[in-house]
């Protein structure tokens, strides 16, 4: 009942990240979606730590986003258009009528429904980030740990810190 839930909250921020063009609402908007969708791979795995990894490298993307948005639009007014807000009500009016009518009327849920959510149940799946780091692909994966660090070191040294995408600050 609460993955449901979760997926009707989800559904509001989509539609009104359609209609924001503000670039800091979008990103305020991505977050609440990373937020929620983390949270539920959370649920339907019974495992949070991927969830964790998952949300902490989208988080750092945003990050970088957020500096670059920033940048180019330090001081742009922020507004929501009118046509943004009748989708974002008028979603989130359907959503609670939805949620309203399944919590009034548990049974209502079809079987195939119900068996979907089993089917999403993935802690059945015991060896689902064992695979990841098993003996077979350590190598592989050691050598993909190098080869980023190596391209954040060539990256660091080719970049100068004076000039670069972000607004200029006084270095000493």
């Amino acid at each position: 009942m609460l993955q449901i839930l979760m997926i009707s909250i989800m559904i509001p921020i989509n539609l009104i990240l359609i209609h924001l063009s503000h670039p800091l609402a979008v990103t305020s908007a991505l977050l609440m979606q990373t937020v929620l969708t983390t949270i539920l791979a959370g649920m339907m795995m019974f495992n949070f730590w991927y969830s964790y990894i998952t949300f902490l490298i989208f988080v750092g993307g945003l990050l970088i986003l957020f500096m670059y948005i920033t940048s180019i639009s330090s001081n742009e007014s922020f507004k929501l258009s009118f046509p943004a807000l009748i989708v974002f009500f008028t979603s989130w009016i359907f959503v609670f009528l939805a949620l309203m009518y399944t919590l009034k009327y548990p049974s209502n849920l079809s079987n195939s429904s119900q068996e979907t959510f089993k089917l999403m149940d993935l802690s059945s799946c015991k060896s689902f980030l064992l695979k990841i780091y098993n003996s077979s692909t350590s190598i592989t994966t050691l050598l993909l740990v190098v080869y980023l660090f190596l391209a954040l070191v060539a990256v660091s040294k080719i970049i100068d810190i004076k000039e670069g995408p972000l607004r200029q600050s006084s270095f000493q």
